[in-house]
């Protein structure tokens, strides 16, 4: 059996306005950014973390149940007061601030967690700029970032709480201007069954394969996740 871990839910969630997810979201949406704080849960086991934009603090407390402390901030106050009402743990705290002016301490976290949260703010070389003066010697940036041309194709309504969103291309030469090491993820919300290789590494294809109905009667198959 691997691990079971538990989700805390308020008994009155935040209002769903489409700005941040909050336990009112649809499924869809719940699930995309639930997947990316169980990766990052895995990822900062043991680390002092920050999660900057945290939002309701669904994922902040998510975090704490594998990190040795962690700071959850969001820009809004009364978000603020409900995440700290709802998830109380002696090893969580949520503070109101700025992600372009993060108020915490020079070299203060091992780990800073983003999701989704670049596409809010137009000065993104100042966010990393932060994101690099809290981060200590060989810490990590978990971020995540809509891709633009797959999120907000020619003709799409935009989403009124994005500012200026980036393409992968775009979002990959900015964070490599300001960390060495760069490795990427794509993520798409999928309907269907999984077959992973259980086979030793050497026995296993090193490309992974996706099939998606494309109409009554055609399917497509790709190397890799298609359209993430």
């Amino acid at each position: 059996m691997g691990e079971i871990f538990k989700r805390t839910v308020p008994d009155v969630p935040l209002a769903w306005t489409g700005e941040r997810l909050t336990n009112s979201a649809g499924p869809q949406v719940e699930i995309e950014h639930l997947h990316r704080y169980f990766v990052a849960r895995t990822l900062c086991r043991g680390l002092d973390v920050l999660d900057i934009a945290c939002g309701e603090g669904y994922g902040s407390a998510f975090l704490a149940q594998t990190a040795r402390s962690v700071i959850g901030v969001d820009v809004d106050q009364a978000t603020v007061a409900h995440a700290s009402a709802t998830y109380a743990e002696p090893n969580l705290r949520f503070l109101e601030g700025d992600a372009r002016r993060i108020p915490l301490p020079d070299g203060g976290v091992d780990a800073v967690v983003s999701f989704e949260t670049i596409e809010h703010l137009y000065e993104h070389d100042a966010f990393l700029a932060e994101v690099r003066r809290v981060l200590r010697p060989g810490g990590r940036f978990v971020v995540s970032s809509p891709e633009r041309d797959v999120y907000s194709p020619t003709g799409a309504a935009s989403n009124p709480y994005h500012v200026r969103e980036l393409t992968r291309a775009e979002l990959v030469a900015l964070l490599s201007g300001a960390f060495v090491h760069v490795a990427l993820q794509g993520q798409r919300p999928i309907l269907g069954s999984a077959l992973v290789t259980e086979s030793p590494a050497r026995l296993a294809r090193n490309a992974m394969l996706t099939f998606e109905r494309r109409g009554a009667d055609r399917f497509e198959a790709s190397e890799g996740l298609s359209r993430p």
